[in-house]
C-alpha cells in the first residue's frame, strides 16, 4: 500500500508545485524524486525484512520509472487547468508574455494602479 500512497504523492506533488508557478521541467524532476527517495528508505531505514538478494538498482529503475509517468501526469493535468484558468481569465486572446503582468504592450513602463 504504502508505494501507491507514494506514487500519488508524487502526482500530488508535480501538480500542487506546478498550479504555483513553478516550470514544468523543475516541477517533474522534483516529482521524479519521490519514490527513489522512498525506495532508499525503506532499503536503508526500515529493518530488513527478508531474505534473497538485493534488488535495489532495479527497484531504483522500476520505481523511478512509476514516479517520473507519475509526475508527468500530474504536470500535464495541471497544464490543461492553467489552460483553462487563463482562457477564462483572460479570453482567447493569444497573451503569453503579459499574462500576469501589469506592463502594458506598447509603453513596456508599469501602470500606477
Amino acid at each position: 500500500m504504502p508505494p501507491f500512497i507514494d506514487l500519488g504523492s508524487a502526482f500530488i506533488i508535480a501538480l500542487v508545485l506546478r498550479l504555483c508557478g513553478m516550470r514544468k521541467l523543475t516541477a517533474w524532476l522534483l516529482s521524479c524524486c519521490v519514490m527513489p527517495i522512498y525506495i532508499l528508505f525503506c532499503e536503508f531505514i526500515l529493518p530488513y525484512r527478508g531474505g534473497g538478494a538485493s534488488m535495489l538498482p532495479i527497484a531504483i529503475f522500476g520505481g523511478g520509472s512509476l514516479g517520473a509517468i507519475s509526475g508527468g501526469l500530474g504536470i500535464a493535468i495541471a497544464s490543461i487547468l492553467l489552460k483553462i484558468y487563463r482562457k477564462n481569465r483572460y479570453g482567447d486572446k493569444p497573451r503569453k508574455f503579459f499574462l500576469d503582468s501589469k506592463i502594458t504592450p506598447k509603453s513596456r513602463h508599469r501602470l500606477n494602479t
